[in-house]
């Protein structure tokens, strides 16, 4: 999902697989208590949000045939770094993101839309 702070809901061992694989090995593990509020994109408990999202991507999907290949990761590092150009920050207004790790665990998963 791109440079970010990543958390990890009690799950070290996964904080520290993803440090060495993404990382190589270079990262810091900081327990924190977070309040969940508007700043939070929550990709694992918000209904809302998580259709938000999946909205974005089929109408982008429909305006270009790649963004159906695209992993939800790659789409949301996209959202940010257009908002960033265009200078408006309310676009993607999330300062962390809660989201399932699946890359240790499944195959990748690919989202196709056939609406």
């Amino acid at each position: 999902m791109g440079t970010w702070f990543y958390f990890w809901a009690y799950d070290f061992d996964m904080a520290r697989y993803w440090g060495n694989k993404q990382c190589g090995g270079s990262h810091y593990i900081f327990e924190a208590d977070m309040p969940y509020n508007d700043e939070i994109l929550d990709l694992v408990g918000n209904r809302k949000q998580m259709d938000f999202i999946v909205s974005l991507m089929k109408m982008y999907a429909n305006r270009n045939n790649n963004f159906y290949r695209w992993r939800v990761g790659t789409f949301i590092a996209f959202l940010k770094e257009k908002a960033q150009k265009l200078r408006k920050p309310q676009a993607f207004p999330f300062k962390a993101i809660r989201a399932i790790d699946h890359s240790a665990t499944v195959p990748t998963v690919e989202y196709r839309f056939n609406e």
